[in-house]
């Protein structure tokens, strides 16, 4: 299902592809570390808030599971995106995040 993000959380101005795909990467290892530390953890009893609705509480596997859904569709994107005929850019010239 294709959902425009909230204003809120698109980015603010372009960035040049390198910041983009160090900060996607960070993103990921920070993720892992996560998935580590929930080791032996009970996914469906221990609960995490939402990032959006802090209200809305989930099962952690849940929580999880909904990241990782997420992410595929960055990844989609970003295919999407180097099979565009205008790819690849020069490092200087920022990419929009879409």
């Amino acid at each position: 299902m294709r959902v425009k993000a909230p204003r809120a959380i698109q980015p603010g101005d372009e960035r040049p592809r390198t910041q983009i795909m160090a900060a996607f990467r960070a993103y990921q290892v920070q993720f892992i570390d996560r998935l580590r530390q929930a080791d032996g953890l009970d996914l469906a009893k221990a609960r995490a808030g939402s990032p959006m609705t802090p209200w809305i509480r989930l099962p952690l596997g849940s929580a999880f599971a909904l990241t990782i859904a997420h992410e595929r569709r960055h990844l989609w994107q970003a295919t999407r995106l180097t099979e565009s005929p205008a790819f690849p850019r020069p490092d200087s010239t920022p990419v929009a995040h879409r």
